[in-house]
């Protein structure tokens, strides 16, 4: 029987093993915690550099997608366009309207070549409607925008980076 002073008790005697290890582990512990910790101060300063950045569309737009019958080209399709667009004008509380050929950002890519003084640039059109760049908020920073004499791309409009690619191209 057991010495009324050490019911309940035990008696643990560690090795010089197990207090290295015990030491390991809680330093272990305390370098990954740190770690985590910056990581998340680095994610919360990302994201919070992302919430301001300037993205060129307005947060407040709702975009939808349509499609026309295959058979409607050229004047046809141009039609259907407009009605479409007069339409969702009428819709009470829409403040502008605009349309586009395929997604302004996405992965496909139509090459094509404009002549730009003499030269031929390689370009991927992206097609809008008048009013475009108003209806996504996009201010533009010089020249115009899109107007009813535009048609049959007569108007262009460029990115800045397609700008600094020209003013590479034609600075010699």
């Amino acid at each position: 029987m057991a010495p009324a002073g050490l019911v309940g008790q035990a008696t643990v005697t560690e090795t010089g093993r197990v207090r290295v290890l015990r030491f390991a582990m809680a330093a272990s512990q305390s370098a990954l915690a740190m770690m985590l910790l910056i990581g998340a101060a680095l994610l919360g300063r990302s994201y919070l550099k992302l919430t301001t950045q300037e993205t060129g569309f307005s947060g407040d737009v709702l975009a939808l997608s349509t499609s026309y019958p295959a058979a409607h080209v050229g004047a046809l399709l141009q039609r259907d366009i407009e009605t479409t667009i007069e339409r969702l004008q009428r819709i009470t509380g829409v403040q502008s309207v605009a349309a586009t050929f395929g997604g302004i950002i996405d992965k496909s890519r139509t090459m094509a070549l404009l002549r730009v003084h003499g030269r031929q640039v390689p370009i991927t059109p992206k097609l809008v409607t008048m009013g475009y760049f108003d209806a996504v908020g996009t201010r533009l920073l010089s020249g115009r925008a899109l107007t009813p004499h535009d048609r049959n791309y007569s108007g262009i409009v460029v990115n800045e980076s397609f700008e600094a690619v020209l003013a590479g191209w034609f600075a010699d």
